[in-house]
């Protein structure tokens, strides 16, 4: 079993590669649509503006085949920050369409509470998250953990049952969605320490349990 992880330009992948050194799964990095031939995962790191990595995967090809593996989930799928966000429909960063697998819309984080005092944009630091489910990706993790989160804007998810965690920064903001084979993060996981790690370790292991 191999997990891919997207380098076509964008996202912090060294990171995430270290991550999966220390657990000691083989990984590759994927440039090219062909290279997934091989992997039963991806990971899509953080870190790129939305519009360009929905450009940059639209001319690499990527979508189309994308859309096919995943729906058909023949393909588990790991969104890291922007690779979370651009599993909705939309957003208002670029005015782009994303990949509507999650549906929702993604928006500029207010700058104002919702008490109405100024909060800080983007939005740096450890946060405690607010675990909604049972997710299988939360497995031996705290319910408050501390994760650590850089962005400016949020994902206004559509059907609330696919949220999985929440994390509070003037309002309720997603932290985590899921449906079925995806997984999309709004905070590093890759940079949020042994919980962090933990969840990627939990990620890997539900895609080593799957047989097909």
């Amino acid at each position: 079993m191999t997990i891919g992880i997207l380098n076509i330009g964008t996202g912090n992948i060294g990171s995430v590669a270290n991550a999966l050194k220390f657990l000691q799964y083989p990984y590759e990095l994927i440039s090219q649509t062909k290279d997934l031939n091989n992997c039963k995962a991806i990971i899509v790191p953080g870190v790129a503006h939305f519009e360009y990595l929905m450009s940059k995967l639209r001319e690499e090809g990527f979508i189309e085949l994308l859309n096919e593996k995943v729906s058909s989930r023949k393909l588990f799928y790991l969104g890291i920050c922007a690779g979370m966000q651009i599993l909705s429909d939309y957003s208002s960063e670029g005015n782009t369409v994303g990949l509507g697998w999650i549906k929702g819309k993604v928006e500029e984080i207010p700058k104002k509470s919702a008490k109405g005092s100024i909060i800080k944009i983007p939005h740096i630091g450890w946060h405690r998250l607010k675990i909604l489910n049972k997710s299988k990706i939360y497995s031996e993790i705290p319910n408050k953990m501390r994760a650590y989160f850089v962005h400016s804007f949020h994902y206004k998810v559509t059907d609330k049952s696919c949220v999985s965690a929440e994390v509070f920064y003037g309002r309720n903001i997603v932290a985590s969605v899921e449906q079925n084979n995806i997984f999309g993060v709004q905070f590093h996981l890759e940079k949020s320490g042994e919980n962090g790690i933990q969840m990627m370790k939990n990620f890997v292991s539900l895609v080593h349990s799957r047989k097909s």
